[in-house]
């Protein structure tokens, strides 16, 4: 019995001794995990670094070097680059100025048929010895719209040097010249309100029977807000308001206010009569909106 403790013995020696060499290996494996774990770490620091500069996932942060590489490629030859660079520019803009001028030339074109058009209008509205023209002059620089500076240039009298429309003195004159264009540009405006004052300013009769013609085929495609004095012209509108001044004695205020149908024919007659308005003005102011009414040739 004995004999056979003591080979247990011995094979526990033999198992202890095997696990103590074991034992000893891994713990020599294990001598430079500091080292390793620093290694690591930096790593990650270095790589959470990068990620905030150049973006949150490795596959942007590999995009990135691959753009700096291409622009170290490209300043190894930075001459040759600049030179491709500079040739596909002067392309661009040899393209650029061709078009540019087959744009001009179809605009000078147009121009004749819109001026002419323009000088119809014009005329039509007492203008009867207008010249109306478009000059054109190079800007320095390319638009969207080509390299054209346009302008309108107008002359209303014989003799008078043609100018700017904005060198038009009259407030009146400078209002009918911008209806003679709007009439002609009425449908491909996109200006949706367009207020007219004074227009009816040295003119009378005939003429402005014409403006408020006019002013009628604009308002198929606009609102018209127009100030006047004339019957003719007032006649002509959808909605009347008038502007007034009341006073208490102390102070003094200007009101506008709508006018009903009533009224309008009233303010009418009293445009076409003066101080006295007798049945026969009232008449006559109906006959006329009656007349302004059935001319349009569109629906409220």
């Amino acid at each position: 019995k004995l004999g056979e403790l003591l080979t247990q013995a011995v094979d526990i020696e033999a198992l202890l001794n095997d696990f103590n060499k074991d034992l000893s290996q891994y713990l020599s494996s294990m001598d430079n995990y500091e080292e390793e774990f620093d290694e690591v770490t930096k790593r990650l620091d270095l790589v959470n670094h990068m990620k905030q500069k150049y973006g949150n996932q490795i596959e942007q942060i590999h995009r990135y070097l691959t753009e700096c590489e291409e622009k170290l490629l490209r300043y190894k030859d930075y001459d040759a680059y600049i030179d491709r660079l500079r040739k596909s520019l002067e392309a661009e803009r040899l393209r650029l100025e061709e078009l540019s001028c087959r744009l001009s030339d179809i605009r000078k074109q147009k121009a004749k048929e819109l001026t002419s058009k323009i000088r119809a209008a014009l005329m039509a509205l007492n203008f009867l010895d207008v010249k109306f023209e478009m000059i054109f002059s190079r800007s320095n620089t390319y638009t969207a719209n080509g390299y054209d500076d346009a302008e309108f240039i107008i002359s209303t009298n014989p003799g008078e040097e043609m100018k700017s429309l904005s060198a038009v003195a009259s407030g009146g004159e400078l209002s009918r010249i911008m209806l003679g264009i709007k009439s002609v540009l009425a449908e491909n405006d996109d200006i949706e309100t367009l207020i007219f004052d004074e227009i009816d300013t040295g003119i009378s009769g005939r003429t402005a029977q014409k403006v408020s013609e006019q002013l009628s085929e604009i308002a198929k495609h606009h609102q018209i807000i127009c100030i006047t004095h004339l019957a003719q012209i007032a006649a002509m509108a959808d909605e009347h308001f008038i502007i007034e001044k009341q006073t208490d004695g102390k102070t003094t205020k200007t009101i506008i206010r709508e006018l009903d149908d009533d009224e309008a024919i009233d303010e009418l007659a009293r445009i076409l009569g003066g101080a006295v308005i007798t049945e026969r003005v009232i008449e006559n102011a109906k006959e006329m909106k009656a007349l302004a009414n059935s001319s349009k040739n569109y629906e409220l």
